[in-house]
């Protein structure tokens, strides 16, 4: 089945994006929403304006996800370099 409406075609590619979102494949989720956004801006004004909406509320919900991606990263490093210290301090006063 192929859609002929480039207007629909585009919000499930959103959706797309959405999903990848939700399951970790932010680079990927980025890189159809920077595509669909631009496909929006080559729309006339005013033909679909839920589809400029639906693409920036999925950027945000990316952002979320890249930024908490970050901090999650940042802690499991502190946590490890942390339990080394602790782990070398109680060898310290075993001795």
């Amino acid at each position: 089945m192929r859609l002929k409406d480039p207007l629909i075609t585009s919000r499930c590619r959103i959706y797309l994006a959405l999903s990848l979102t939700q399951r970790g494949y932010l680079r990927l989720a980025r890189s159809i929403l920077e595509n669909q956004y631009q496909f929006f801006l080559s729309l006339p004004p005013g033909m679909d304006n839920r589809l400029g909406a639906m693409c920036k509320g999925v950027w945000h919900k990316l952002k979320y996800e890249w930024n908490q991606n970050i901090q999650r990263n940042q802690l499991g490093r502190g946590c490890r370099s942390q339990n080394i210290l602790e782990a070398r301090s109680a060898d310290d006063n075993v001795m």
